[in-house]
């Protein structure tokens, strides 16, 4: 017969969860990359992982890195990827310098002629084809890329095919599932193991991650205890049976913003990223900033020496919403007496275009796309919601009800996450509200014809910046 007292020791011995659970994972960064990347590997990269790529450079200088890489949207850290020589192939929905807007990248122009295969896809077909793999799926079916160019090229590729429904006999594409060999990715926060919480909003959730054959190199904001993920449960995506190792990266998404769901973070570093995107604009500009910011940068903590403290420490005040005010204020002092420009006039003519466009159709909610068309939604759904008009702005990368700050003229701010009704992911935007609700999408296009037919790829050889989620 067992006491009272062997009882409580035997429950508090099998039933008391342990701080830290699981085997630690935690190493330094450089021995991360040098264990695990090899030249010749498909890599994809998840949630703007920028220390983790910068390291992969470092260690690849004056090497043949002959990579494959694959993401959502191939912003500055592929670019940069691209421009030091490593890359062979990208495939991806955009590829550009997007930071604080779209500037298109002599530097990636320099790349693609000089070899670099772009593979594009729209955002929902990548997240798709992810998910293909990730479900052990021979193949997912798409709605997205009929009648495209894309469709063609990547039919010939042998990667996009249509075949008849089965059981409704209508014709449908369907994409080959996309397998990387590893994945970098960046996350807010983990614990030693690598159960991690992705940085908000939840765009690819973690389909990167349990697609990819040999696991995933993380870095994070901040390693924390296994007790704070089960009381944050509901926000980890990530498993530590599919994470190979655990890099605590403070800022390793820099010159972009992070936010946890715990509302704390660092905001976007917008004087620096328009610094990078002038250096991108040209080949050897870009290969200077290369070098002085990466190459002649030994490790992650100079990186962020070389920022310096006080940067930071005003990055990390960017992250409130209450922000915008002070910012407000700033700018309002130096707004010229000029008359408006032509884009400004662009941006206004549109949103009232959108205004009578929902009023008339009766739409639930816009999406914006990116470029001068999101400032368009987003006057636009000021403008209605004033006149108590309920309509909900939405983004592609995982934002629903979003009302943006003043002061931050770019497609997404973790200032103004704060503001969402949902932040969830790409997925959910694309592929449920899309599909369920009266939708209208605001995009922006490098071409147009009369006939409403858009391209945003390429005009001959020359790369705009592809599909994003036009297509979708």
């Amino acid at each position: 017969m067992t006491s009272k007292r062997e009882t409580r020791q035997l429950l508090g011995r099998y039933f008391k969860p342990e701080l830290m659970e699981g085997t630690s994972k935690v190493k330094p960064l450089d021995e991360a990359i040098r264990e695990h990347i090899k030249p010749g590997m498909h890599i994809y990269f998840a949630y703007l992982p920028f220390a983790l790529t910068y390291e992969v450079i470092r260690q690849f200088n004056n090497r043949k890195g002959d990579f494959t890489v694959s993401c959502l949207g191939g912003v500055e850290n592929i670019v940069i990827m691209a421009t030091a020589g490593l890359v062979k192939r990208i495939i991806a929905s955009y590829l550009g310098s997007i930071l604080p807007s779209p500037v298109l990248s002599g530097a990636l122009q320099q790349a693609i002629s000089n070899g670099v295969v772009v593979e594009n896809w729209s955002l929902l077909t990548i997240v798709q084809r992810l998910q293909a793999a990730a479900l052990n799926l021979p193949f997912m079916p798409v709605r997205s890329l009929e009648n495209s160019s894309m469709a063609k090229e990547n039919n010939e590729r042998g990667l996009y095919k249509r075949i008849i429904d089965p059981f409704v006999g209508e014709e449908i594409g369907i994409v080959k599932p996309l397998r990387p060999d590893i994945t970098l990715m960046h996350a807010y926060c983990a614990d030693g193991a690598g159960n991690a919480i992705p940085a908000l909003p939840f765009t690819e959730e973690a389909y990167g991650a349990f697609a990819s054959k040999e696991g995933v190199i993380l870095s994070v904001e901040k390693i924390v205890d296994t007790q704070y993920l089960r009381k944050n449960a509901f926000n980890v995506k990530v498993p530590a049976s599919v994470v190979k190792c655990v890099v605590e990266a403070p800022f390793g998404m820099h010159p972009y913003g992070c936010r946890g769901p715990d509302g704390h973070g660092y905001g976007e570093d917008i004087e620096f990223a328009v610094e990078l995107q002038e250096a991108l604009r040209d080949f050897e500009t870009a290969k200077k900033w290369i070098k002085e910011w990466v190459i002649d940068v030994n490790s992650h903590k100079e990186y962020l020496k070389k920022l310096t403290l006080k940067r930071l420490q005003k990055l990390r005040e960017r992250v409130s919403y209450e922000g915008w005010k002070a910012d407000a204020a700033k700018i309002i002092r130096r707004l010229p007496d000029a008359p408006a420009n032509k884009v400004e006039r662009a941006v206004i003519f549109a949103a009232r275009e959108v205004v009578e466009s929902v009023k008339r159709h009766r739409y639930d909610s816009i999406l914006a796309g990116i470029g001068i068309s999101h400032l368009a939604a987003w006057i636009a759904t000021y403008m209605l919601r004033f006149n108590r008009v309920d309509v909900q702005l939405i983004v592609e990368l995982g934002l629903y009800g979003y009302l943006p700050p003043p002061t931050q003229p770019f497609l997404v701010s973790t200032r103004g996450m704060e503001s969402c009704l949902i932040l969830t992911d790409t997925l959910n935007i694309l592929g449920f509200v899309a599909n369920n609700t009266r939708v209208l999408a605001c995009i922006s296009a490098g071409q147009i014809d009369k006939n409403g037919n858009i391209n945003s790829t390429k005009i001959g050889d020359f790369f705009l910046f592809g599909s994003g989620g036009a297509n979708d």
